[in-house]
């Protein structure tokens, strides 16, 4: 209220949330953090990164001490990409590549 008083139901009003000023994500962390990420999949960063899903390059060798062997056959999505004129699916990561 802006008397400062109570609130009609005897609780002090609540204060308003504070007002977004922007882009909530800090890319300077993302930028870290895809780095790191490429660098674990064997890559150098921001060059390994999908521009289509922002994703890492994901790696189709076996982890150190990995020590079941895992498919690396990738499967072919029904879903179309979704860029305009693009006739690509998206191809699901292998069970190598989710380990």
């Amino acid at each position: 209220r802006a008397d400062g008083g109570a609130a009609p139901s005897g609780r002090a009003a609540a204060a308003e949330p504070p007002k977004a000023s922007g882009c909530p994500v800090d890319h300077s962390k993302w930028s870290a953090w895809a780095g790191r990420s490429a660098a674990a999949a064997g890559g150098d960063g921001e060059a390994d990164i999908n521009p289509d899903n922002r994703m890492p390059v994901l790696s189709q060798q076996p982890t150190a001490g990995q020590d079941a062997v895992l498919d690396t056959s990738r499967v072919v999505s029904s879903i179309p990409q979704g860029r305009a004129g693009a006739t690509e699916r998206w191809v699901y990561p292998s069970e190598q590549q989710f380990y």
